[in-house]
């Protein structure tokens, strides 16, 4: 799994949570300290956690992660 974060220079809390029904998959991360939340939902089930990606993914764009996953190598 890719590791959010690597280059902050602090650390940020982060409370996340996932899960899935019978037809779908959700990710939910909470971020007090900047008053943001990144909510990912999915209307189908598929062979890896897509919603789980995605917010990880999201999670990265803000602007003092300085070191940034490669998603595509880390999928190929």
């Amino acid at each position: 799994m890719p590791e959010v974060g690597k280059g902050s220079k602090e650390p940020r809390l982060c409370i996340y949570h996932q899960g899935s029904l019978q037809s779908l998959f959700s990710a939910v991360h909470l971020l007090p300290g900047t008053y943001s939340a990144i909510v990912v939902l999915t209307n189908s089930l598929s062979e890896d956690d897509a919603a789980d990606w995605l917010g990880r993914l999201l999670l990265e764009a803000f602007p003092d992660d300085s070191v940034k996953e490669d998603y595509l190598e880390i999928v190929i």
